[in-house]
């Protein structure tokens, strides 16, 4: 009769330390499931940010590869032009010059000889 209430109390300590010990059971599993969705949500985030960021540099890379062929192409092209306009003025300055070339040699050889020479033809 003594020991009743005691073994009552124990019984129902026993029970609800058992309660509480299967309700964070629940809890913990409940909790590491929700803890699983939020980390597969997250290395899915991960995983799109990764692919949209190479789609993006992927792009960024090609706009840059156009731009660089388009300067390359104007800066061929501008110098080709002034490769042709240099070789015109190089010839234009060869032929001015052996013209006065033959008039500078005609007019010393009048000079030293002190007399007109017969024109020279190229």
């Amino acid at each position: 009769l003594l020991f009743k209430p005691m073994l009552d109390y124990l019984d129902a300590r026993h029970a609800a330390t058992e309660g509480a010990r299967a309700e964070a059971g629940r809890l913990r599993e409940a909790t590491g499931a929700q803890l699983d969705r939020y980390e597969a949500a997250v290395t899915a985030a991960r995983n799109e940010v990764a692919e949209l960021r190479a789609t993006r540099r992927a792009a960024a890379n090609a706009e840059h590869a156009r731009r660089i062929a388009g300067a390359r192409n104007e800066a061929d092209g501008v110098v080709r032009g002034e490769v042709a306009r240099l070789r015109e003025e190089t010839t234009t300055a060869r032929q001015e010059l052996a013209g006065r070339s033959r008039s500078l040699a005609q007019d010393l050889a009048r000079r030293v000889l002190g007399r007109e020479l017969p024109t020279m033809e190229a």
